[in-house]
């Protein structure tokens, strides 16, 4: 990984924690879709999603 694809992926799993944390008090169905929306990839919402 060069240093463009590691501050995307930073970027891109700060944004996501962000919409997560605000998000609490909804279904994870509808937090997933969410985060589809905001073009956050498939593997990293898998791998968000299964941390809380």
């Amino acid at each position: 990984m060069n240093l463009i694809e590691v501050d995307s992926r930073m970027f891109l799993t700060n944004k996501a924690k962000r919409i997560i944390e605000s998000n609490q008090g909804i279904s994870t169905g509808a937090l997933i879709d969410k985060l589809k929306k905001k073009a956050i990839p498939e593997s990293m919402i898998d791998e968000l999603i299964n941390q809380y």
